[in-house]
């Protein structure tokens, strides 16, 4: 039986509370608290198949004696998994694994097959070998906060705009607004107020604002848009209308100054 030791990590968001024979080529396991999309992209960088990975998930299970015959629940439960297949979803920021339930449960049988996505809480992931890379990988320094990058285009007919979050180690795209631009004059300044608007609303649902340092606009007309994104953001008082506001001026002096 390895022999359990406890390892205090330099990392900034990702949380590693235990950690079990470190060697490499020695079965370990390593328990890992999700909070924000780069521990959900180091977790998609340390599994491999076969790996085991442990986690909060929700399952069909037969219902409770006294309900309809044959009938079924949605229960949450917890369930150990060896990976057949780890796929990352970059727009949810999530990870999805399939595998064979290994662990004993008192509603899923050992050897049934589940997939779960993770995004966020509690995960315990075993390993038969921690090599260099993985132990870097939960190691590594991360810069603090995301750069939201916003692209924008006119392509054809359409007003396009892809937004996406910059970090040290991941670029995620995290919203898309599409809208479509009238061949004549006529209507075109509504039709682009109304794209704007569309924009700030994706990026007020999407945007991290607690870590987000600013937001650069990128491509086509983007004075005009962030005149626009301004003026919207003082009509409104919500404290993320606020952040939007400051996050732009931020990313404009930085512009300005060549910084």
């Amino acid at each position: 039986c390895p022999t359990s030791s406890h390892l205090s990590l330099d990392m900034k968001v990702l949380k590693v509370e235990e950690v079990l024979s470190k060697g490499e080529g020695e079965r370990a396991s390593v328990r890992l608290i999700l909070e924000d999309a780069d521990d959900v992209w180091t977790l998609y960088n340390l599994l491999e198949v076969d790996d085991e990975i442990r986690a909060s998930t929700t399952r069909k299970v037969a219902a409770d004696q006294g309900s309809v015959s044959g009938s079924t629940e949605k229960r949450r439960v917890t369930l150990t998994l060896q990976a057949t297949k780890v796929e990352y979803d970059g727009i949810n920021a999530s990870v999805r694994v399939s595998g064979r339930n290994v662990s004993s449960n008192q509603f899923v049988s050992l050897g049934a097959y589940h997939t779960t996505e993770i995004s966020r809480g509690d995960v315990t992931v075993t390993k038969s070998g921690w090599d260099a890379g993985h132990r870097e990988a939960l190691t590594a320094k991360r810069k603090g906060g995301d750069i939201v990058a916003v692209l924008l285009t006119e392509e054809g007919g359409t007003y396009r705009a892809r937004a996406y979050a910059l970090s040290g180690s991941l670029s995620r795209h995290i919203a898309s607004v599409d809208a479509s631009r009238p061949k004549s004059d006529v209507g075109r300044d509504k039709a682009r107020d109304k794209f704007i608007a569309q924009l700030r609303k994706a990026l007020l649902e999407t945007v991290e604002w607690d870590t987000c340092r600013c937001i650069a606009l990128c491509g086509a007309d983007i004075q005009e848009t962030e005149k626009k994104l301004s003026a919207l953001s003082t009509s409104s008082s919500s404290s993320k209308s606020s952040s939007l506001k400051k996050s732009r001026s931020s990313s404009r002096a930085k512009a300005d100054g060549g910084g």
